[in-house]
């Protein structure tokens, strides 16, 4: 009910566009396209652009997640504020989805993403999640998207996906965002096999801290085990394996923590039903 009171005139506001579609324009009703695109995007951004600005100057925890794999920092807003932007997320999505003409709406959309996202150093993570939202919903065949905006995608996948595997398990309120941003960034790695492949390429074993191998390692086996993810994977093989012999070759001499065994054990059953060609590495750790 209460996300049904929020978007209820934000629902109106954006049917009173040409690009909704309506038939018939009550005078002095109507918006016209520039004000609803504008508007469209302030409200997936969920900050405006002073505050995106302030924000870039605040760090670590409590408030911050970072990882030394990706350029996006994520700034955890509080749980109220992450619902309130996702139902109203939700809403544009869908009044987006209506849209006839789905890849000149992705353009405009891309187009303020690489303007006012692209390069900031700290993003909240609704902001992020609703971006990513906002790409599986309107991503076609027909949509091209630029190289810095994959990159950015590919960043804000790990940062989010790095903020959910390493959350405490006494966090209650942040742990409630999990679904929404996990099916947000898998949505659009199964969508776009190149920002899969970006993301996995961040995963770069010698620059990552000691601390986050467990957390590479536990991405990979669950990207393995994904369905929706199957086919990017074997395409991406060989990347994949050079990760997996980085992390064993870095480990190799200690004892062996369990997300080890765990990774090893994934890894090997991975190998199995996916026979390697050729090119492939050894895999004899």
């Amino acid at each position: 009910l209460q996300c049904s009171i929020i978007a209820l005139p934000l629902f109106l506001f954006l049917n009173r566009s040409s690009f909704a579609g309506w038939k018939c324009q009550v005078q002095d009703s109507s918006v016209n396209d520039v004000d609803y695109f504008s508007f469209l995007f302030s409200t997936l951004t969920g900050f405006s652009k002073e505050e995106l600005t302030s924000l870039q100057s605040i760090k670590g925890k409590p408030h911050i997640s970072q990882t030394q794999l990706s350029p996006v920092h994520l700034y955890l807003t509080d749980l109220d504020q992450f619902l309130h932007h996702w139902a109203v997320t939700e809403v544009v999505c869908h009044s987006l989805s209506t849209i006839p003409s789905r890849s000149q709406c992705f353009d405009i959309l891309q187009n303020g993403i690489c303007k006012y996202l692209v390069g900031l150093a700290v993003i909240p993570d609704s902001t992020a999640g609703s971006v990513l939202c906002a790409m599986s919903k309107l991503l076609d065949q027909a949509c091209i998207l630029s190289e810095n905006l994959h990159k950015f995608l590919a960043s804000c996948c790990y940062s989010l996906l790095y903020f959910l595997l390493t959350l405490d398990k006494e966090d209650a309120e942040h742990a409630r965002k999990r679904d929404m941003l996990w099916g947000s960034c898998i949505s659009v790695l199964a969508l776009v096999p190149r920002v899969f492949r970006l993301m996995l390429q961040s995963l770069q074993v010698s620059r990552a801290c000691r601390e986050e191998l467990p957390v590479i390692g536990q991405l990979l086996r669950l990207l393995m085990q994904h369905g929706q993810l199957r086919s990017h994977m074997v395409t991406s093989e060989l990347l994949v394996q050079q990760i997996v012999k980085d992390i064993m070759t870095l480990k190799s001499g200690e004892v062996q923590e369990q997300w080890l065994t765990d990774l090893h054990y994934c890894f090997n059953i991975y190998l199995a039903t996916h026979p390697q060609g050729p090119g492939a590495i050894s895999t004899e750790y």
